[in-house]
């Protein structure tokens, strides 16, 4: 992840992203069974943000920025939709880039 917010910072965004997602998840989750939600472990999950036609590098999960969708189960929505019942979807896909700055393209 490259840009404004620099490699290591912007890896600690994401990493922080992807723990709140696992907090909610895990507090939806309890809701539905009725227990009470425990923290998780660290999430250790591997995404790539990158335009949809781009290839996906080994041992990641591609996201692409596409607003939630109830068919696919997943996709970004408005973060001050997360405590309401309907989630706002959100398509953050113009903002993908594919740099091809290196043929790594985790970098």
């Amino acid at each position: 992840m490259h840009g404004r917010y620099g490699t290591t910072t912007g890896q600690h965004i994401m990493n922080e992203h992807l723990r709140r997602l696992a907090i909610y998840a895990a507090s939806v989750i309890a809701a539905i069974a009725g227990t009470p939600a425990v923290a998780s472990a660290a999430v250790n999950e591997k995404v790539n943000f990158q335009p949809s036609l781009s290839t996906v590098p080994a041992g990641y999960t591609a996201d692409s920025g596409a607003a939630y969708s109830e068919a696919t189960g997943r996709g970004w929505v408005h973060e001050d939709s997360l405590d309401a019942a309907d989630h706002v979807p959100l398509d953050v896909s113009p903002n993908t880039r594919e740099r091809n700055a290196v043929t790594d393209q985790r970098h």
